[in-house]
């Protein structure tokens, strides 16, 4: 490996401009490729990012893997996409952090867990709130054992999803999977399951499209292993 990090990034929508930020804060890592379907949001990354003017760029990440020398790439891409790109990507050697979800099937979940087991390489999902005090905090406190044995977890989220999103790729099925509960609503998900150290056993869920292709409201009850429930509501409207 060299001795600065090289990575590719895979998608320059918005949310790409946090990373890529990030990544200039750290002197043991460097963008050294951009790719994007769209021309425009690339001059954009640069115009925002002079550190990555100079850095080639593409619109089929596969030509990237081709030409690149890299060690990582960041996958920041509609959601139903990141399957193939992290598997290629493990292919070429490569480390990945994906953006959530990983991937929309369990099936694919399950071939990228043994992909990168077999590469001996580092599969990174953002789910960022690990990393936070707040949350950490949390963990740290039930894990302890002080506040007893968790038998029961209720959680929210509200927000203005539906209309937010209304125009853009996450509300259409081919591209993001799923709804709320599967984009933001994920981090909801995973925080509860990381923080408790639960693990379901049943799920039942009921979920309201309003006019959408993919749900906007969702209500998911859970029986977790050992005999805690658990309530999870997801409110995009």
């Amino acid at each position: 490996m060299a001795e600065q990090l090289r990575i590719g990034i895979i998608g320059c929508g918005g949310i790409t401009h946090g990373h890529v930020q990030n990544i200039a804060g750290i002197r043991e890592a460097r963008v050294v490729a951009l790719v994007d379907t769209d021309p425009q949001r690339i001059k954009d990354m640069k115009a925002r990012h002079p550190e990555t003017k100079d850095v080639p760029e593409f619109s089929d990440y596969r030509e990237m893997l081709k030409s690149v020398e890299l060690d990582a790439t960041e996958v920041h891409t509609p959601h139903t996409l990141h399957f193939e790109q992290i598997m290629d990507s493990l292919d070429k050697g490569l480390h990945v952090l994906t953006e959530k979800p990983m991937v929309c099937k369990v099936a694919h979940a399950k071939k990228v867990i043994e992909k990168a087991e077999q590469a001996k390489k580092v599969v990174l999902v953002s789910y960022q709130r690990h990393y936070q005090g707040p949350f950490r905090y949390i963990k740290q406190v039930i894990s302890s054992g002080q506040l007893g044995k968790v038998t029961f977890v209720s959680a929210l989220q509200c927000q203005d999803w539906y209309r937010a999103t209304k125009t853009l790729w996450r509300q259409k099925l081919s591209l993001s999977g799923g709804g709320q509960l599967n984009d933001s609503g994920s981090h909801l998900l995973d925080i509860i399951l990381w923080t408790t150290g639960l693990e379901p056993a049943e799920v039942t869920a009921f979920i309201d499209n309003l006019d959408s292709e993919v749900d906007i409201n969702s209500a998911v009850s859970v029986k977790f292993k050992g005999g805690a429930q658990g309530n999870i509501s997801v409110v995009g409207h």
